[in-house]
């Protein structure tokens, strides 16, 4: 519906809906497509824009869109067990905080924040702004920490050694 109501934008790779309540979406489909209001538009320059483009591409990338449906879907299916509803919300707090960090390696952390911190006060802020707003905030504004890759265990070597008298099989 949305490509059907707004109009495709190629500079943005986007579909732009010519209103001014501020929207910022992503729709998962054949094709994908990303979707801005007007209001968003007008609200937000260059860099900031680019910073939300790149969190709604990382959502799409990502396939968030299957694990909220997973999730959403067992809250629905069974909601008397607070694992599946309360679980179900933080994942999806979990999916925009990744797509803030993708959006960040690309833009930087103070850009990604700066945006957020613009769409959230908004006289009407796009709901998916405010889905765990405090959070995102804190976060983003923190420095980023330096995570070391795991490297997989090593294998002993098949030489003896000192300690045991275990030899590998050939």
């Amino acid at each position: 519906m949305a490509r059907l109501a707004g109009r495709h934008h190629p500079d943005l790779d986007a579909v732009v809906l010519d209103v001014d309540h501020p929207a910022a979406y992503c729709v998962a489909g054949k094709p994908h497509t990303i979707v801005v209001s007007r209001g968003v538009l007008t609200a937000l320059d260059d860099r900031h824009l680019d910073a939300v483009l790149s969190h709604e591409r990382a959502h799409l990338t990502g396939r968030h869109h299957l694990l909220l449906t997973l999730t959403r879907g067992l809250a629905t299916v069974l909601p008397r067990i607070e694992l599946f509803t309360s679980g179900a919300a933080e994942i999806a707090r979990l999916l925009e905080m990744l797509a803030d960090d993708a959006a960040a390696r690309i833009h930087g952390r103070e850009t990604v924040l700066q945006a957020l911190l613009t769409l959230s006060e908004l006289p009407e802020p796009p709901a998916t702004t405010q889905a765990a707003l405090l959070p995102r905030v804190q976060r983003l504004s923190e420095p980023a920490q330096t995570v070391r890759a795991h490297t997989p265990a090593r294998r002993p070597s098949r030489r003896r050694s000192r300690l045991c008298s275990f030899r590998w099989p050939r």
